[in-house]
């Protein structure tokens, strides 16, 4: 089952990588992983750790809070 925690981030991942001009291959290849695991990423079926999500912010341009904006509604009562 999907954790609200990991569909917010990953949307937001989506949305910055689009926003960068980049596909998934191309996000992955910049980051070290395959296009697959990205889009498992964006679709919050699996959880990005840490480290990957803050190359994933330098990649891009963005802040590494930038995934976490908005988070506390995203959650409600399953934080």
């Amino acid at each position: 089952m999907k954790h609200p925690f990991d569909v917010h981030v990953g949307v937001r991942l989506c949305l910055c990588r689009r926003s960068a001009g980049m596909t998934r291959q191309e996000l992955g290849a910049r980051i070290g992983v395959d296009a697959r695991e990205i889009r498992e990423f964006e679709r919050g079926e699996d959880r990005i750790d840490a480290g990957l999500l803050r190359h994933v912010a330098v990649v891009t341009g963005v802040s590494p809070a930038f995934f976490f904006d908005g988070l506390a509604c995203a959650l409600g009562d399953a934080a």
